[in-house]
């Protein structure tokens, strides 16, 4: 698989759409595989802004975790048949079969376990999804950490579980590209680009090597100088080895603290100002805790900015819809008590009403 360096001198997406471009009239056939789905719909509109003065196709992109496929056979075990199987595998008693994994006595009614069973499937996924086993984690320990034991013991046991069920565990199957994407990407002559993703999981490199295996060259693309070659492994991943010793000079006179999300986007605000000097600034801001987003779009408004949340998060997942879809409910269902339960818990509804203490607005209803 080829490397091409980027250099670092202007924005990832920028530095690919301008890439593909200098392709030639040729860049539609290919596959563009892109690190989050936000990140593909600003490359397609840079494509769009960027070569506005002519028509072109753009390539396909799509995220890069969609583009592994799992070869599901009718006896793969389902979501649901994996959780079975974990549960199955704790029995009755985990902390008496498990000791080093449970040292001490956990709940053991259905939903305690049910929640743990689910825990077990999640982090089995995680680690096949970096290709990692329980013995290579109990080797990282250098033999400190014996839970690994327990968890390779239960994690074989529902594997066990699985094939009595006549079911394949799906962690312990090879992925590969999609045959429609292979065929038309031969047919073309086009490429797969790997652009900028800096986490390639054990199923997306499966499926990249299947995809060179069948005939279609992959390339990989890295946001980087070429002088940083020796800092990025052979599939464009920082090497932790490397970047964890490069230090980020940090002085404590960069260091704000603030009481409140509030005082925090005033202070960021003023930062902001005294470095645009009077022009709209182009800036982009790091958010750790979702709930300063609120206070600094209320106070970014105040200076006449603009704010742009480039989560991609659809309309039918917020609350405003919540709000919406509770409030039909309670028309239709005419007085049922669930929707008006849902109402009284939604701070939409409250802050809408002026109602300050919600949990007083709760008790009189």
């Amino acid at each position: 698989m080829n490397r091409l360096f980027l250099s670092w001198d202007k924005p990832a997406c920028r530095a690919v759409a301008e890439r593909l471009l200098s392709l030639g009239n040729d860049f539609h056939r290919n596959l563009v595989l892109v690190p989050t789905r936000e990140s593909g719909r600003q490359l397609r509109e840079y494509l769009a802004s960027i070569s506005s003065a002519q028509a072109i196709f753009a390539p396909q992109v799509i995220p890069a975790d969609q583009f592994p496929r799992l070869e599901e056979k009718e006896e793969t075990a389902s979501v649901l048949e994996e959780l079975a199987g974990w549960l199955q595998a704790l029995g009755t008693s985990p902390h008496r079969l498990y000791p080093r994994l449970f040292p001490r006595h956990m709940p053991e009614d259905f939903s305690s376990m049910l929640e743990m069973a689910g825990s077990l499937q999640s982090l089995k996924h995680a680690m096949a999804n970096q290709g990692i086993s329980c013995g290579m984690a109990q080797d990282s320990c250098a033999g400190r950490d014996e839970r690994w034991t327990d968890m390779d013991r239960l994690s074989e046991y529902c594997t066990q579980q699985l094939k009595g069920w006549q079911l394949a565990d799906r962690t312990a199957m090879e992925a590969e590209a999609p045959p429609h994407l292979l065929h038309s990407l031969r047919e073309t002559g086009g490429h797969v680009i790997l652009a900028c993703v800096a986490d390639v999981p054990r199923p997306l490199r499966q499926a990249l090597q299947h995809a060179e295996r069948s005939g279609v060259p992959v390339q990989i693309w890295i946001h980087a100088p070429e002088e940083e070659a020796g800092s990025f492994d052979s599939w464009g991943c920082p090497l932790p080895e490397v970047w964890s010793q490069c230090p980020i000079h940090i002085s404590d006179a960069q260091i704000r603290i603030t009481a409140n999300p509030a005082r925090l986007a005033g202070e960021t605000c003023r930062m902001i100002a005294r470095t645009a000097e009077g022009a709209t600034p182009d800036v982009a801001l790091g958010v750790c805790d979702p709930d300063m987003n609120v206070a600094l779009d209320a106070a970014l408004r105040e200076y006449g900015w603009g704010l742009h949340n480039p989560e991609g998060k659809p309309f039918a997942g917020t609350g405003v819809m919540d709000l919406l879809r509770h409030l039909r409910q309670a028309l239709e269902e005419k007085g049922a008590a669930r929707p008006v339960f849902c109402l009284a818990r939604s701070s939409l509804l409250c802050a809408s009403l002026g109602i300050g203490n919600q949990q007083y607005c709760c008790a009189a209803l």
